[in-house]
């Protein structure tokens, strides 16, 4: 069974629990998963719209790659977006 991609978008600015909390859910899944012998269901992947270092407003950065600039390659995927002042700001 292919693993299912779970797309967190940020942008400068985002709130680092918006994009930690949801990507630690689905590792610690993965985990259960792996424990019980099975495939790892997810495969979580920290995205922007540029790709490369983002920083959050606790002054934490994430490496992030490239959003995929086709819907193609989302679909079937799950896409978060973690809040924070680079939305309001419409960066």
């Amino acid at each position: 069974m292919k693993p299912i991609d779970i797309w967190l978008l940020v942008f400068p600015g985002f709130i680092l629990l918006d994009a930690t909390g949801p990507a630690q859910v689905f590792s610690t899944a993965n985990d259960e998963a792996r424990d019980a012998g099975l495939p790892e269901p997810y495969r979580i992947r920290m995205v922007s719209p540029g790709g490369g270092l983002v920083a959050s407003t606790a002054g934490v950065g994430v490496m992030t790659e490239p959003l995929p600039r086709t819907g193609r390659a989302l679909a079937g995927s799950t896409l978060i977006v973690a809040g924070g002042r680079g939305l309001e700001s419409g960066a």
